[in-house]
């Protein structure tokens, strides 16, 4: 099986990328008015699109060939809708999102990649926080409170759009893993990274809306690997 995956900055499709296997080729890429170019020199088996990023091109592709290939959207926004609706019996739709009003999508479980994301035994972490931060404004907001001048914690932040001198900026995938292993805990916001953090060895932590901490309840053995799931999605 050889699979296309549409690439963008997202913590899905990076490892989804990553996740290749001895019956799986994944290759990533944009596709900049090139996706007939690209099937006709690889020959793909199945494609991933990101629904945000949905042309007339790749409107026009899903529509010519889901009888030869399996089509695979991406929900990173729960947008273009319509359009989403006109080609549904034609795609399998993935979304994070338990509300989605799109019918028939997959909810995406708790995945983990487990090729990156597991305890190397450090014996010697830092004794300090890590905590990655997206670009959600909530997300920001909550850990805005615990942050210089309102709390002395020390806590590292890890994040492309989080303006603050504990933000010590982003890092990749690769770099979070060695990060999780490093330190000798975790602050997750709404669950994210939680998992890795935990197959890490690291302890968990997260806040509540008054600031204060919690210990949250959290079983990393439910989570499933990205290889695994494809293979579910794509049998």
């Amino acid at each position: 099986m050889r699979l296309f995956v549409q690439t963008l900055d997202n913590k899905f499709i990076t490892n989804l990328i990553a996740s290749s296997s001895p019956n799986i080729q994944i290759m990533g890429g944009a596709i900049l008015n090139n996706l007939y170019k690209i099937h006709y020199s690889y020959k793909f088996d199945a494609y991933v699109f990101v629904s945000s990023l949905i042309t007339p091109e790749v409107y026009q592709f899903i529509n010519e060939f889901y009888t030869e290939c399996r089509m695979i959207v991406y929900s990173d926004k729960d947008e273009n809708t319509d359009i989403i609706e006109s080609i549904n019996n034609k795609i399998i739709y993935l979304t994070e999102d338990t509300k989605s009003v799109i019918n028939n999508s997959i909810k995406i479980p708790i995945l983990i990649n487990d090729k990156l994301f597991f305890d190397h035994n450090t014996t010697d972490r830092l004794d300090a926080i890590a905590c990655f931060v997206d670009n959600n404004k909530e997300s920001i907001k909550k850990i805005a409170q615990i942050l210089y001048p309102k709390s002395k914690d020390k806590i590292h932040i890890f994040s492309k759009s989080l303006d603050h001198p504990q933000n010590l900026g982003p890092a990749s995938e690769s770099e979070k893993a060695e990060i999780l292993n490093y330190y000798k805990t975790y602050l997750c916001i709404d669950n994210y990274y939680a998992v890795e953090a935990l197959c890490c060895g690291a302890s968990l932590i997260s806040i509540n809306e008054d600031g204060s901490y919690y210990v949250p309840s959290i079983d990393a053995s439910e989570a499933q690997t990205y290889t695994n799931f494809l293979y579910q999605i794509l049998s």
